[in-house]
């Protein structure tokens, strides 16, 4: 006597199957989305350290990512995971520092200048950032 066939096996064998092969394509990296580095390091105007100021890594062109940090007691860092992707950025620092004097009509009290030269607030200079952790120093002298 034969048994009559039962296509509930193949249907949870179909299933099974479809679900092995979407988690094998679905790693960990493909949420993360593209890969970011670290970058961490000094930053010195006329060997004074830069307190208070920002430094950006602006992407040239690509879908590079920018990012910033502030400057603290001359040291900046930017952990991976709010970091750029791998790749050539231009490097900008700002730093708006008190002049000493009063503004007058104000509540704040202090003036402030921009401390930063020109050639550095948008520097042309080229930096590439690889994948891991990045030193990046920057020593600025003014003209």
């Amino acid at each position: 006597m034969r048994l009559p066939y039962d296509n509930r096996f193949d249907v949870g064998l179909c299933c099974a199957a479809c679900l092995l092969v979407l988690a094998a394509g679905c790693s960990k990296r493909s949420y993360e989305g593209p890969q970011r580095v670290s970058v961490q390091g000094k930053v010195i105007l006329d060997g004074e350290p830069v307190d208070g100021g920002v430094i950006q890594f602006v992407p040239n062109g690509g879908t590079s990512r920018k990012a910033s940090a502030a400057i603290t007691a001359g040291q900046y860092a930017i952990a991976e995971a709010q970091g750029p992707n791998p790749g050539k950025y231009r490097v900008e620092v700002n730093w708006s520092r008190p002049t000493g004097q009063v503004m007058s009509g104000t509540e704040s009290g202090l003036q402030r200048e921009e401390a930063v030269p020109e050639s550095y607030r948008r520097n042309p200079r080229q930096v590439e950032l690889v994948p891991g952790t990045n030193q990046f120093d920057l020593v600025i002298e003014k003209p």
